[in-house]
């Protein structure tokens, strides 16, 4: 986004909506993106820009894009504790529903595809009082997935 709040078109969202306007009928507005948290205290660094980061979501939101979670830290799932991996999932989730009230969360890109010992964790759980869920997993690196 740029300063005077409009999609930079060289960004990825500026260059798929440049195409869609080009192709309206054969391109619809659809895309995911997998956001990505701070884990610097400031767990609504989403973007790299707090200041940001709502208006981002929302604009995503609001174009019909999916946005799902790729964890707040972009942890590696496969050697992290059931605690970390807990509140990864539950803290991105949340993060992100807060900041676009109503969307619901229903994905997440695993980092590194480093699954946990079981995928348990990626289905449902909770840390402290959030709770989470997710329907499907998309790999990060692309190629097949594991079902969720």
């Amino acid at each position: 986004m740029l300063a005077d709040r409009t999609i930079d078109a060289d960004s990825a969202l500026g260059i798929l909506l440049n195409f869609h306007h080009q192709h309206p009928t054969d391109w619809p507005t659809r895309a995911t993106f997998f956001v990505l948290g701070d884990d610097s205290n400031n767990h609504y660094k989403v973007f790299g820009q707090s200041e940001l980061a709502k208006e981002k979501i929302q604009v995503l939101v609001d174009l019909g894009m999916e946005v799902g979670s790729h964890t707040v830290s972009h942890a590696d799932l496969s050697v992290a504790t059931a605690e970390r991996i807990y509140w990864e999932l539950a803290v991105s989730q949340h993060v992100i529903e807060e900041m676009a009230p109503g969307y619901q969360v229903q994905t997440l890109s695993v980092p590194f595809g480093g699954f946990p010992f079981t995928l348990d964790f990626l289905k449902a759980g909770q840390w402290e009082e959030l709770s989470y869920s997710y329907i499907g997993n998309a790999a990060a690196w692309g190629g097949p997935n594991v079902s969720l």
